[in-house]
């Protein structure tokens, strides 16, 4: 288990870096089902920091997802992305 704010910092870390591809897999691998809802949460709230098509096509996909709070987590995530919170 995890210190808390951890998953949290590493996330706002990775977002301020422009990401090569291997690491955007990497990312993207981490929503997987498999991973805890904690981990899939930060890493879909650090997806929606990058204008990355593949982030944006795997956010949109997610929020359908069975996890509520991942869903309502990929919601928010294309909200910061498409800016549509600051036009609301």
């Amino acid at each position: 288990r995890s210190p808390p704010g951890l998953l949290e910092a590493a996330g706002a870390a990775l977002s301020g870096y422009k990401l090569n591809a291997p690491v955007l897999t990497r990312l993207l691998s981490l929503t997987d089902p498999a991973r805890g809802e904690a981990v899939r949460v930060v890493v879909v709230r650090t997806l929606g920091t990058l204008a990355e098509r593949r982030s944006a096509e795997r956010l949109v996909a997610l929020t359908a997802d069975p996890q509520q709070a991942v869903a309502t987590a990929a919601i928010a995530a294309l909200r910061d992305m498409t800016g549509e919170d600051r036009h609301s």
